[in-house]
């Protein structure tokens, strides 16, 4: 069959099957002007490659992919109207693959170059730039793993939290949820507990500067006041002359809102603090930095007011079901006790020489008038 090329509409149609000169040959190429798959993709592969020597794209991260034999890694950068497959050689440096997640939002710098044997082309990363949340992210692991090689994250570094404090530090904002629901709890307990407020922004610039900055207060006030009590006599000292444990804390918000907590600087005053530190940042699913260098890790704010409380709640339960225990054993061994003397009492009574005599004294009733009515019986007989 020889093949057709359309030039023009037809004019007039003499039935269904005629198509006037819709169609007509096409001429047949020479052998020289046709090319084979090979060649054609090498043309396309040379003029890529030369075009397209460097190229920098933006674009998100999908299906990423780690090829367990060669080590390279595979994924595709998209946008909302195209994608492009896109290769990180196992030997290229600079670039942190362990970072790379999909749905990130990356600024990618490679070459473009074709697959013949897919027949498809691809970008060669050798660099990548993370933007957005992928910026942040990289940061936050960057961080992470600084802390972690100088053992700032090491669970043994961990210290326990007092388990009645009475004096309490606390690092948050005056306007937020969280110093409302912290008070609320603390203060329903009926606890006892003293607060010490160390106020600070939470979020935006400088805000991570002003939270290290109210931890280092709170500790300086602790010393302090520990220096102040060793002035006075050891009989009128104070038993807990400083705070007991600090709560750095604050409620919900976006990843940049809670970034603060995230800064290298709140992480070292954390680590100094000679006062154990309890961080609550954001909701449940929130992880911070702070949180991860501190003694204990909240949730919640609220959450982190309920431990504070844990063992005064706990130790009031203990107690009320232990008096409840004592006072139904004290019912149970006052009614046995009250059965047994009864029981005792009426021995007692059984061997009393009083019963004794009571009961002689029947029997001489008795025979006395046994003995009346016999003497009666034989007057009247003889009479």
């Amino acid at each position: 069959m020889r093949p057709y090329c359309i030039n023009k509409m037809p004019k007039q149609f003499s039935s269904q099957w005629d198509f006037g000169d819709l169609f007509e040959y096409a001429a047949r190429p020479q052998n020289s002007q046709i090319l084979t798959v090979s060649e054609l993709t090498e043309k396309i592969k040379s003029i890529l490659e030369r075009e397209f020597t460097e190229v920098w794209v933006r674009g998100e991260i999908s299906t990423l992919k780690l090829h367990q034999a060669s080590g390279h890694m595979y994924f595709e950068l998209k946008d909302n109207d195209a994608r492009i497959s896109c290769i990180i050689f196992r030997g290229q440096e600079g670039i942190e693959r362990d970072l790379l997640r999909d749905g990130q939002q990356i600024v990618v710098y490679g070459r473009l170059t074709v697959f013949p044997q897919k027949g498809e082309y691809r970008l060669i990363v050798r660099n990548i730039l993370f933007e957005g949340l992928g910026k942040l992210m990289l940061e936050l692991e960057r961080l992470k793993r600084k802390l972690a090689a100088e053992g700032l994250l090491d669970p043994s570094r961990k210290r326990p939290i007092p388990p009645f404090p009475t004096r309490i530090g606390l690092v948050t904002s005056l306007s937020g949820a969280a110093i409302r629901d912290v008070i609320r709890i603390l203060s329903a307990s009926k606890c006892n507990l003293e607060i010490i407020l160390a106020p600070c922004r939470v979020q935006g610039a400088g805000a991570a500067q002003e939270i290290a900055y109210s931890i280092q207060l709170l500790n300086r006030w602790h010393r302090q006041m520990i220096l102040t009590v060793q002035q006075i006599p050891e009989e009128l000292r104070p038993t807990k002359p400083g705070l007991d444990l600090i709560l750095v804390t604050r409620g919900g918000g976006s990843m940049e809102d809670l970034w603060a907590f995230n800064e290298e600087v709140v992480a070292r005053a954390i680590a100094a603090s000679a006062i154990p530190v309890i961080s609550a940042v954001g909701h449940e699913t929130d992880w911070t930095i702070s949180d991860l260098v501190a003694d204990l890790r909240a949730p919640t704010p609220t959450a982190a007011a309920n431990i504070i409380i844990k063992m005064y709640t706990e130790a009031e339960q203990h107690l009320e079901a232990t008096l409840h225990r004592i006072l139904t054993r004290a019912k149970t061994i006052t009614q046995h006790l009250t059965k047994d003397l009864r029981s005792v009492a009426l021995q007692l009574r059984s061997l009393s020489p009083r019963r004794e005599a009571e009961l002689y004294e029947q029997r001489f009733d008795d025979l006395a008038d046994r003995l009346l009515d016999s003497v009666l019986t034989r007057v009247r007989v003889n009479t």
